[in-house]
């Protein structure tokens, strides 16, 4: 099989970042896996990029150039400078691999960049359980590559239907315009719905974001947060792989059953609650909580 490139974003994750990478090496074991951290300090953190650097390249920022640093910059560096694919999948640490990437998901991939050659992303994750209604709703299936797109509609509440920060990335083509990434996430929706086509979403997931997810450990979590993550019991959730049967069921199924969360993952302990929830958990609280932590961050001077 092809050796494909897997870029992981990571910073102060320990025990999903080594989930992540854990579940590359079970399901992706033809791929070259680089990490890309943005200086982590948490111990743990920098205790599984040093059992990992074995085995995977690990950049980190303290290594780049002045320029970089910072999610967006991170990314725009690997783009620049780190890839040498014509395409590379790039995850967050806190995403994990569910099933084996197969040959045909490869040419799957490929054919969908030679066909749509001005599209940036291609969306591998599964859809979320959230969206359910929505997206049958919008969602639209060309069966030759085969592809879902989603209709100008979806856009008002997905945020963007033409690019992810996460996802087979066209690296050939963004090097070909001379692409530069946003600042941070609305100038990059604003400026890949002018260069891209639309982002295709695989039908053949083969990557989740984990549920119930906490914020990045380091210091400048506040008093308010940890207390939020508490209530709502954010945690570590890894995902069992997905069995046998399921991946028969996924591959197998009409394309006019789109791959939401809840029918196929399953977490290896138990969750806060049934439907997954991906968005984080201050943004679950009311405005006055929010504003409660946006005092606390003056009065402590955290950024």
């Amino acid at each position: 099989m092809k050796e494909i490139e897997v870029f992981v974003f990571s910073y102060n994750r320990g025990k999903y970042l080594r989930n992540c990478i854990d579940s590359i090496r079970r399901h992706v074991p033809s791929s070259r896996v680089t990490v890309v951290d943005d200086a982590s300090t948490d111990p743990e953190t920098c205790k599984v990029l040093e059992d990992i650097s074995g085995h995977t390249t690990v950049v980190k920022r303290s290594k780049m150039l002045g320029i970089y640093g910072g999610y967006w910059n991170n990314m725009q560096y690997t783009i620049d400078e780190l890839s040498q694919s014509d395409w590379a999948v790039f995850i967050e640490d806190d995403m994990q691999f569910i099933r084996p990437v197969l040959q045909e998901d490869l040419e799957r991939i490929e054919l969908f960049f030679d066909k749509f050659p001005k599209s940036g992303y291609l969306a591998l994750e599964f859809m979320k359980e959230e969206l359910r209604d929505r997206d049958y709703e919008t969602v639209s299936i060309d069966e030759s590559v085969p592809v879902y797109f989603f209709r100008d509609e979806a856009e008002a509440y997905r945020g963007t239907i033409y690019c992810s920060n996460i996802g087979a990335v066209n690296i050939k083509y963004m090097r070909s315009i001379k692409y530069r990434l946003g600042e941070d996430e609305k100038q990059t929706r604003e400026k890949a719905k002018i260069a891209f086509d639309k982002m295709g979403f695989y039908p053949y997931p083969l990557l989740m974001f984990l549920p119930f997810s906490e914020a990045v450990k380091n210091s400048k979590r506040t008093l308010v947060r940890r207390l939020v993550e508490k209530w709502y019991k954010a945690g570590f959730y890894p995902y069992r792989d997905l069995s046998e049967a399921k991946l028969v069921e996924l591959l197998e199924r009409d394309l006019s059953v789109l791959p939401i969360t809840g029918d196929y993952l399953t977490t290896k302990n138990t969750p806060p609650q049934h439907s997954y929830v991906y968005k984080d958990s201050m943004k679950r609280c009311n405005g006055v909580i929010r504003r409660l932590e946006k005092l606390e961050r003056l009065i402590r001077h955290l950024e």
